[in-house]
């Protein structure tokens, strides 16, 4: 006998299955070792968009983010408003400086800032939020980026 709702859908919630035609997210690892010699890094839009920074900062380093018009091109139908998470874990012994990229402002707590870092041994998650689309007519393309406490007793 046929279900009178398909397969794909669950008549005691009103909603999809999970699993059943619906993807799950993944996340994708962008992993590196930072150093002296390796020097400070940007990340491209891709490994934003991946979600996770895992990150041995072996000499005080700095991740910058990338630019609002690569990060905008990078993102399917960008519009102001949209949103994207990532977190950093840092595996190393020294701190990690994150800067935003032309076009990007950063709000950490309750002041606007350019820099955040990430403790030795911690993590930071971080939201970026589209907050212009040079092509839809916003005059550049630009985002903000929010984050909040390190899961270390140093927080910035």
């Amino acid at each position: 006998m046929a279900l009178p709702f398909g397969t794909g859908f669950s008549p005691l919630l009103g909603e999809p299955r999970i699993g059943v035609g619906n993807p799950i997210p993944t996340t994708t690892v962008t992993a590196a070792t930072l150093t002296t010699g390796g020097g400070a890094r940007t990340a491209t839009a891709a490994e934003l968009l991946g979600g996770l920074f895992v990150l041995n900062v072996d000499d005080a380093q700095t991740l910058t983010l990338p630019t609002a018009a690569l990060l905008n091109a990078a993102i399917p139908a960008a519009a102001a408003g949209a949103t994207v998470e990532f977190m950093v874990i840092n595996t190393g012994d020294a701190t990690l400086t994150v800067a935003v990229g032309t076009g990007g402002s950063l709000v950490v707590g309750n002041s606007k800032s350019t820099v955040a870092t990430v403790a030795a041994n911690a993590s930071k998650r971080f939201l970026v939020r589209v907050t212009g689309v040079l092509n839809a007519g916003d005059s550049s393309d630009a985002y903000t980026v929010y984050s909040d406490g390190s899961t270390a007793a140093s927080v910035a």
